[in-house]
């Protein structure tokens, strides 16, 4: 049976991209969350999800991704990401494939519920007002911050505020005072990107209000209900509330409502709220049922429940009789405004005291001078406008003031004749007017504390030796303390014992200064050399200093030492001073040791000879060594390692005073240090390798050993005498070729011998060249010019150039058939050590593309085992060109589909690499055993429809590659349609023909 067909693909014919089809969504659930909320659960809901599929955040992997079935995906938006408000684009895509188009997601600013405004309210006529939001997701950058807006309660204009951004937490904006005449309340909001880039999702009210008027404003505790009027403005179907002192708020009964222009309002206040003493809060809100743009909100107004009061504390609870006025804190429970203190003396007369009323639980009162003239206990009450006293709390006056008897003076003696003298009077009961007297007569007194008083006694009460009575009065008319003696001490005296420093010197010595000990010094003390007066310089009563001259010092005997006041003034006792013959060190055996390696640790020296005193000093090349007295033959001291760095003699002599005995050589011998064979741990680095440590063995090291590179100290760690360590710095791994080490015991010692450190030059790539047939995938081979030294790690880069030629691409074109197998444009490798071959070749396969231009390969990065760069400069790259060529049909994809009673569609694959196609032939071959009537070759041309697909958004994304789809209808036995054979045309020539059928 024969069929008959016409084409009808002149108005059908549609062209589509050959692709894994991608998936849509089709909602979000949910589609907002204020900024600084917590992790979110999304549900996304759309179709053509897949196993492995991902929720994309702005293009980031979103936590958790579940694919639920081919039409739902669920993910979690951590905290973290909504901690920015905007608007963000949501998308999901399968793997592989591409994503699909965006559905956004919004998260505006939010403030945040608690403290979100600072303040929250203020009352009408005040100033302008800084006010502080505290919220989530505020916008910081410019030049759209985050701005906040103000609206009145009977407004819809947004009013924009000076606004600063302190943090995306925390802004800052200026309230005009213009804003804050009218009673009432705003709302307070935050937008971004000038108020079109989303309102915050909570939104605050800000109270202006008025100041109310109570009467009465008090009651006393266990009144019945009891009625009262508030005076304020606007009051219509007001609520009145009471916040008593238990934090509890009532709505209190309204017994007279007012009109819309009343300016009063009655209510009633039931007796269970007036039984404790204390206070409460009353405040005034209006209804909403009146429009609230005359309405006024109230500020607070405080009403006394007043009664008997209670004393807690009292602060201070005590003052030294004769103390100033005072302020004291009176704390308790059921103070009213208007309450009285009371001060009732013992066994006297009770007075007023002036009170200031701070709370109902505090009064700060004020006691005068006159009640605190005298000591003694007083009892304070407080009484409120009505009920009865407190029950009183005790002030203690304490009585006049007392010297300590043990140490009550400091100092507690003078030498007769001394200058003025500084007296130190401790004891209590001190005020700022007392004064400190000497037998009877007032001092200069300067009050440090209750405790504590400083006077000046003048030279003419120091004229007479004996005893003084010391006391202390706190005013003219005050009782005085009780009297402390302080002495005038009659000529001065030498300490026996440690009197004299030193107490000997060497003969022959230099000018030396004596240091005497001892009590009765005055300003005019001299010491005296066998009754010659010596240059003195007074320190303090007990201590003078003078000076003996070189020409006393010449003769070797015992000499008295005197002290006397004046010249008239008897001396002191007399203590000898020795001149001692000068000291010697012993030629033979007078130094042990007598020599030293150089930078060698502290080293103990003894020295022997004769003539050592207790203030000898071993001297080093004319230093003094920190010495040890043996004996008069034997001394000891301290040679530090800074006076052993450098090889050579140093002569030792001994110093009693300034004298010098005799030079005694001492010698520093140097160690020459040595570096072993082989005596690096690591003797080669890549060039630009990262710091690193060697070590270094040999012999000779001491612990100031440095181990030198080219001359200049590395940091050196000094494990012993055999083994360094030394860090070499990254800077001097830059440089390549070879560096000389070598180690020094000493800044001018001699070097070791050398051992060679290499830094190597990076290791040279080359890439083979390479081509191939359009939509092969060839494989790029890499070696290296030498074999690694290390493990190396790289990258290569894949980039795609379209033939400029080529229309409707960008300039730089990588579609998904022109990547690495890895379906990456970037792939790492490495190359094993020994090796000149990337070690894994079969990563290096990649698409050859559909689209004519350039595919370049390029080395990105090299590094070797230490992480340093080991890249050659420049990059190694290799480039092959996919040629313009005619249409290629992908084999075995010609399919006649869609086979019906009337109708068929005939389907081709392939690509074409200049991106166009003129035209399409068939040719149809009947099946075995029929025959087909009618013209059997169709050609179509496509100029007109190839170019739309290739311009749009999936042709771009396709390349070359393209989908065919021609339908066709017939007439007849289907049994007769057997194959079609397809050939395609564009501006460089024809394809080869493929056949297929259904």
């Amino acid at each position: 049976m024969g069929m008959k067909f016409a084409m009808g693909c002149l108005l059908l014919c549609q062209l589509a991209v050959a692709q894994t089809g991608s998936p849509s969504i089709s909602f979000l659930s949910p589609t907002i969350a204020p900024a600084g909320s917590p992790d979110t659960l999304l549900t996304v809901t759309g179709s053509g999800f897949v196993n492995g599929a991902r929720v994309l955040w702005n293009g980031t992997a979103l936590q958790n991704s579940s694919v639920k079935s081919s039409t739902q995906i669920t993910a979690t938006i951590s905290q973290t990401l909504l901690a920015t408000s905007g608007y963000f684009p949501v998308t999901v895509a399968n793997t592989p494939g591409n994503p699909s188009f965006a559905s956004y997601f919004s998260v505006p600013p939010a403030i945040s519920g608690v403290n979100g405004l600072v303040p929250s309210f203020v009352q009408t006529g005040s100033n302008d007002l800084t006010l502080t939001v505290n919220g989530f997701g505020f916008v910081t950058a410019q030049p759209y911050p985050s701005v906040l807006y103000w609206t009145p309660r009977d407004s819809q204009t947004r009013i924009p505020l000076q606004t600063t951004v302190q943090s995306s937490t925390r802004l800052t904006a200026i309230v005009k005072a213009n804003l804050l005449t009218t009673a009432g309340f705003a709302t307070v909001s935050v937008f971004n990107s000038l108020g079109d880039g989303g309102l915050s999702s909570a939104e605050f009210l800000f109270g202006v209000l008025s100041p109310i008027v109570l009467k009465p404003d008090n009651a006393p505790a266990g009144s019945p209900d009891t009625p009262m009027t508030i005076t304020g403005t606007g009051f219509f179907n007001p609520v009145v509330t009471w916040k008593g002192e238990n934090g509890q708020t009532t709505n209190l009964p309204v017994s007279q409502s007012p009109n819309p222009t009343s300016t009063t309002v009655v209510v009633t206040i039931p007796k269970a709220l007036l039984l404790n003493v204390g206070n409460a809060q009353v405040q005034v809100v209006p209804g909403e049922s009146f429009t609230f743009s005359s309405a006024t909100a109230s500020l607070f107004a405080t009403f006394s429940i007043t009664g008997s009061p209670t004393i807690t504390r009292l602060d201070p609870n005590s003052a030294t009789a004769g103390s100033p006025a005072l302020d004291m804190n009176i704390n308790g429970t059921g103070f009213a405004s208007g309450a009285t203190a009371n001060w009732t003396p013992a066994g006297g007369q009770p007075s007023n005291l002036l009170v200031s009323f701070k709370s109902s639980m505090l009064l700060v009162a004020t006691i005068t001078a006159d009640q605190l003239r005298t000591g003694g206990s007083v009892q304070v009450t407080v009484k409120n406008p009505t009920g009865d006293p407190s029950l009183p709390g005790t002030f203690t006056v304490i009585a006049g003031p007392t010297i300590n008897t043990t140490n009550g003076l400091s100092p507690s003696s003078a030498p007769v004749n001394s200058a003025p003298v500084s007296l130190i009077v401790t004891g209590t009961g001190f005020v700022s007017t007392s004064s400190v007297r000497w037998n009877g007569t007032e001092l200069a007194t300067t009050f440090d504390s209750t405790i504590q008083l400083r006077a000046t006694i003048p030279l003419n009460l120091l004229a007479v030796a004996g005893p003084a009575p010391i006391t202390v009065i706190n005013s003219p008319t005050g009782t005085p303390s009780n009297a402390v003696s302080f002495n005038v001490i009659a000529g001065p005296t030498i300490n026996t014992t440690n009197g004299l420093s030193p107490s000997s010197t060497a003969v022959n010595s230099p000018l030396t200064t004596l240091t005497v000990a001892g009590t009765g010094f005055i300003s005019a003390s001299k010491v005296r050399w066998n009754g010659t007066e010596l240059v003195t310089i007074f320190d303090s009563i007990t201590q003078l200093r003078a000076t003996i001259p070189a020409n006393l010092l010449t003769v070797v005997g015992q000499v008295p030492i005197t002290v006397i006041n004046s010249p008239t003034g008897t001396p002191s006792n007399a203590i000898t001073f020795n001149v001692v013959a000068g000291p010697t060190i012993n030629v033979t055996n007078g130094l042990s040791p007598v020599s030293a390696v150089v930078n060698s640790g502290p080293t103990t020296l003894t020295v022997t000879g004769t003539g050592f005193l207790s203030t000898s000093r071993v001297r080093w090349n004319g230093s003094d060594l920190v010495t040890n007295f043996g004996s008069a033959t034997q001394l000891s001291a301290t040679i530090p390692t800074n006076l052993l760095t450098t090889a050579g003699p140093a002569q030792v002599t001994v110093s009693n005073n300034g004298s010098l005995s005799n030079s005694v050589t001492f010698t520093v011998t140097e160690t020459i240090p040595t570096i072993s064979t082989n005596g690096l741990s690591i003797t080669s680095a890549p060039v630009n390798s990262l710091a690193m440590q060697i070590t270094v063995t040999g012999t000779g090291f001491v612990p100031q050993s440095k181990v030198l590179w080219k001359g200049g100290e590395l940091v050196t760690i000094v494990d012993s005498t055999t083994q360094l360590r030394a860090t070499i710095t990254a800077a001097l791994l830059a440089i390549a070729g070879p560096a000389q080490v070598t180690v020094i015991n000493s800044p001018t010692g001699t070097p070791s011998n050398m051992a060679t450190f290499t830094v190597v030059s990076p290791t040279p790539v080359n890439f083979s060249t390479f081509t191939a047939t359009t939509g092969t995938q060839p494989t790029l081979n890499l070696t290296l010019g030498a074999a690694a030294t290390s493990k190396l790690t790289g990258a290569l880069d894949l980039t795609f150039t379209p033939a400029s030629g080529v229309a409707g691409l960008p300039s730089v074109f990588v579609s998904k058939e022109v990547m690495f197998s890895n379906s990456s444009t970037t792939l790492p490798f490495t190359v094993d050590p020994g090796s000149t071959t990337v070690a894994i070749p079969n990563s290096l396969r990649f698409s050859q593309g559909t689209v004519a231009g350039t595919v370049t390969v390029t080395m990105t990065s090299l590094s070797n085992s230490l992480g340093a760069s080991v890249l050659p400069s420049p990059r190694p790259s290799a480039s092959v060109v996919i040629d313009s060529a005619a249409p290629v049909t992908t084999s075995g994809s010609v399919k006649i589909l869609n086979v019906t009673s009337s109708a068929f569609s005939v389907e081709v694959q392939g690509f074409s690499t200049t991106r166009d196609l003129t035209s399409v032939t068939f040719v149809f071959t009947a099946g075995s055993g029929t025959q087909l009537d009618g013209s059997t070759t169709f050609t179509v041309p496509l100029t007109g429809t190839a170019p739309a697909w290739f311009s749009s958004t999936p042709g771009i994304n396709g390349g070359g590659g393209f989908l065919l789809t021609m339908p066709f209808t017939f007439s007849g036995d289907t049994s007769a349609l057997g194959n079609v054979s397809v050939t395609l045309s564009n501006s460089k020539g024809t394809s080869v023909s493929v056949s297929g059928g259904r």
